[in-house]
């Protein structure tokens, strides 16, 4: 039993499920929070430059934006989940918010960010599996 135990604690096939089930669970709960508060979320949801550009030409009010950073946060969690294009999706996520990091500035708030962008890298930079897990 301990053999099983201590196999489980070594093994990158767990460490990498757990990496992505970690980080979808942060994305999917953003995602809908992102929905359920739009106003709140409007002015950190996407870097200031997209936000005046989206209401600007009239494409877009923040609510609105918000929205599509929610739809944007619920598909990145989503393929992290079931591993349906997620290196893709680690690499948008990975932009997106060092976008908003630069956009933004280092604050109180968005330090976290630091450790999703860390951990989103170590998707992207993970072998290719032989096999799906």
């Amino acid at each position: 039993i301990i053999g099983a135990v201590n196999s489980m604690f070594i093994s990158s096939k767990h460490a990498y499920l757990t990496l992505r089930i970690g980080l979808a669970v942060v994305f999917l709960w953003w995602g809908m929070d992102l929905f359920r508060h739009p106003q709140t979320w409007s002015a950190s949801a996407w870097p200031s430059f997209w936000l005046n550009w989206f209401t600007r030409w009239g494409l877009l009010d923040g609510a609105r934006v918000a929205y599509l950073g929610s739809v944007l946060a619920v598909l990145i969690g989503l393929s992290l989940l079931l591993q349906i294009f997620h290196k893709f999706f680690a690499l948008l996520a990975t932009l997106w918010l060092i976008a908003m990091l630069i956009t933004s500035g280092v604050n109180a708030t968005n330090v976290r960010d630091f450790a999703l962008i860390g951990s989103l890298l170590s998707v992207l930079l993970w072998p290719a599996p032989r096999e799906r897990y």
